[in-house]
């Protein structure tokens, strides 16, 4: 049976009789045998290693004969010959361009053919339409011996082959600067669990099943801090890209008092993070990065998003705990993997809070039949207008004022109460439920009860009834604003309404007058002045543009 060694790699070649007893091949890859090196490739391709002996083994490859025949031979040979070729080339032609190429070229009925080289294989260039141009570019690519030789491209080969000897000598000198993928590459090993540490040795545990540069560069920096100093793994490999600033780049700067740290003590710890002091800011740009976890993705959604009313600061301060300003912070974005988290962080609260809601009501239950209740403080309900409004504004208005029940009448007549624990009770059937929607909905299917009279309990509602008046325009029933003469048909419209013009800390808008003679009313937007041109005036909003705009 062979050795793996002697088998063929995976999809690379065999290995040669120089390299046999230096390279070692096996499922995972090929490796490279010398004494604490650390080289390997998944494939077996042997350019690969005769470059790696050259550059770290050159006793060890000179040895070998490892360095035979490698390097820009051919081009050196071709450049040896120039000097006979110029003696060769006659002096370039007095003709014109367009003359010259035309001695070299046939027409049949195929086309127009090249006709520069005389042996075989015959050149099997055809143009349809004559372009002497593009003629003599095919003769100095194509054929570049024989059109110096007729004087078409004097200097073509000295041009391109001292370019190449050029590039091959500036190889040879600058050595390549290790990208951060091919650095990594050279201190982990493939092996059937995943990719494996090996900076520090084969006693290292840290195993991943799928390879990440970042993820091993920070597993160096942080668990074997003396061996990513010396092999530079504190440097910032990270270059900028054009247009766009450094993300979360470690600094250069190394404190050479750093010592090498007791890797087993350090793997046992497993809670080691980064310094926040090693860490830069992103951009200048708040758009071009996430706001929370300072990744640079393509997918960016905005936390403040005007267009569609879009704002997630309050959902990031309740998940996280951090504030954001939208004077400062209106330009932030967020990453889709941000936004998932915290829907997640949602769910999770949701699912919490509603079992718990659920270990509440069973204790209550199995704690006896009867539920002690403690009744909240009824408040007087405010007193509610109903003002009746003719469809003539000049009209006299009628108001009655209803007298709000008393406290004993209202607490007699509510068939729930309310607990401690912010649920209500059922006062028929000794049920409990934690809205009182839910308990509104439950008397009206259960008992056949119409939905109870509601008291008000909390400045919220207090300030909901005072904020609108219930008027009838029309036999029909409107909740007009008690601050400006504003009419909508839907309660929570108006109350929307209220609190983003009339409140203390809103923004107070310009209003709207009425420009008909007698009226003096005022809005604070333009959607309710056209309903009050077409309810009281008559008056559809492009007939009043066409009126004041004579």
């Amino acid at each position: 049976m062979d050795s793996p060694r002697n088998s063929k790699a995976r999809s690379g070649g065999k290995v040669s009789n120089s390299m046999r007893d230096i390279v070692e091949i096996n499922p995972c890859g090929a490796y490279c045998r010398m004494p604490r090196c650390r080289f390997m490739h998944r494939v077996y391709r042997s350019f690969h290693f005769y470059e790696h002996f050259r550059k770290d083994h050159p006793e060890e490859a000179r040895r070998r004969g490892l360095l035979q025949n490698f390097g820009p031979t051919s081009v050196t040979q071709h450049i040896n010959r120039i000097p006979e070729i110029n003696s060769a080339l006659r002096p370039r032609s007095t003709l014109p361009l367009r003359q010259l190429v035309l001695e070299y070229i046939s027409m049949d009925d195929d086309g127009i053919h090249c006709e520069l080289t005389s042996g075989e294989p015959k050149c099997t260039y055809v143009q349809q339409n004559f372009n002497h141009p593009n003629f003599a570019r095919h003769f100095c690519k194509k054929h570049p011996v024989e059109a110096s030789l007729k004087g078409f491209c004097r200097g073509f080969l000295e041009g391109v082959l001292e370019k190449s000897v050029l590039k091959s000598s500036k190889k040879e000198v600058i050595p390549e600067k290790n990208k951060p993928r091919k650095a990594v590459l050279d201190y982990v090993m493939r092996e059937q669990e995943g990719w494996r540490c090996r900076i520090a040795g084969p006693c290292c545990p840290f195993v991943r099943k799928v390879f990440v540069t970042e993820k091993f560069r920070r597993h160096f920096r942080l668990n074997h801090p003396g061996e990513a100093k010396e092999y530079g793994f504190f440097e910032a490999l990270v270059q900028p890209k054009k247009g766009r600033g450094k993300i979360l780049v470690q600094k250069q700067k190394v404190e050479s008092e750093v010592q090498p740290m007791d890797t087993l003590s350090t793997w046992q710890s497993g809670n080691a993070t980064e310094n926040d002091e090693n860490l830069d800011q992103k951009t200048e740009d708040p758009s071009e990065y996430c706001r929370l976890c300072f990744t640079a993705s393509e997918v960016l959604e905005p936390i403040y998003d005007p267009l569609d009313g879009t704002d997630l600061a309050e959902v990031i301060e309740t998940c996280t705990n951090v504030r954001l300003d939208s004077d400062v912070d209106h330009q932030s974005q967020i990453c889709v993997g941000c936004r998932q988290k915290l829907h997640e962080i949602q769910r999770f609260q949701g699912q919490c809070q509603r079992l718990n809601n659920i270990v509440v009501r069973d204790r209550q239950e199995v704690n006896g039949a009867h539920i002690e209740t403690a009744l909240v403080d009824v408040e007087p309900a405010a007193a509610f207008l109903v003002e009746m409004i003719k469809t003539e504004p000049e009209d006299t208005i009628a108001v009655v004022q209803e007298s709000p029940p008393s406290e004993e009448e209202t607490d007699g007549e509510l068939p729930y109460n309310q607990l401690e624990t912010g649920w209500y009770g059922c006062r028929m059937c000794k049920r409990t439920f934690h809205s009182l929607t839910a308990m509104t909905a439950h008397l009206r299917n259960a008992h056949d009860q119409a939905e109870p009279p509601v008291p008000s309990t909390s400045a919220v509602e207090d300030e909901s009834m005072s904020s609108f008046r219930v008027v009838m325009v029309g036999n029909v029933s409107y909740y007009k604003c008690t601050e400006c003469d504003t009419l909508m048909r839907v309660r929570r419209n108006v109350l929307r309404h209220w609190r983003r013009f009339h409140r203390v800390d809103s923004r107070q808008g310009k209003r709207v007058y009425c420009a008909e003679s007698g009226c003096g009313q005022f809005f604070m937007e333009g959607r309710a002045h056209k309903n009050h041109l077409e309810f009281f005036h008559g008056i559809r909003l492009l007939d009043y543009k066409t009126k004041y705009s004579e």
